[in-house]
């Protein structure tokens, strides 16, 4: 018994990219959906079946078909992270009007940062969703150890996102997830006005 699951539109219909960040929104929106209605409809025909044969050989391919859903999201995930990171090495080579020389978390400026920037629910939070959405997995018994970087705007939104560690593939993981922040940061203030400034922040994913 064949059982054919009918939702691949995902493969073919990734709704167009916007503004930087709102590749990832979109994106994970999208696939969200997808997920969703894979999963409902595989619990629907699962529990019509009866056979116990013929359940193994539908879960089976279920999970076939649920892996190239997974790769098809990665894979649109690095696609948002190119194009974003794209972008933002045009910034640097058209520099935006005004925009602020940064360095070390703090603005090259005589004035101190008022208030630094944070994230709304605090750094634990913001650490937690991290290591929570980077599925990855070395064949080491010691902590897995990254750092991570990324500006900052005054809108609250993260740009040039960073990560460094002893694996690549780890560090695009690490980048793709903080543009998938769920939340905008609080900007640091000085004078009570928004300004840009450099995060950095040390990250284990295995203790």
């Amino acid at each position: 018994m064949r059982h054919i699951f009918f939702f691949i539109s995902f493969l073919f219909g990734i709704p167009a990219l916007a503004q930087q960040n709102q590749e990832f929104r979109d994106t994970k929106t999208y696939f969200d959906s997808q997920e969703e209605l894979i999963k409902k409809e595989f619990e629907n025909q699962y529990s019509q079946l009866t056979n116990d044969l013929d359940r193994a050989m539908m879960k089976t391919e279920f999970l076939e078909f649920y892996q190239k859903f997974l790769d098809a999201r990665n894979n649109a995930y690095v696609n948002a992270l190119v194009a974003v990171k794209n972008r933002e090495d045009l910034s640097r080579i058209i520099p935006v009007k005004d925009s602020a020389k940064i360095e070390n978390n703090r603005l090259k400026s005589s004035i101190p940062i008022s208030r630094d920037a944070e994230y709304p629910d605090g750094i634990d939070v913001f650490r937690k969703f991290l290591v929570d959405n980077v599925n990855f997995s070395a064949d080491t018994t010691q902590p897995i150890k990254a750092t991570v970087t990324f500006i900052v705007e005054t809108n609250g939104e993260i740009s040039n996102a960073k990560a460094k560690s002893d694996y690549p593939e780890l560090n695009k993981k690490i980048e793709i997830a903080l543009y998938l922040l769920p939340k905008k940061f609080n900007p640091a203030t000085i004078e009570n006005r928004f300004v840009r400034t450099k995060f950095r922040m040390p990250l284990s994913l295995k203790d």
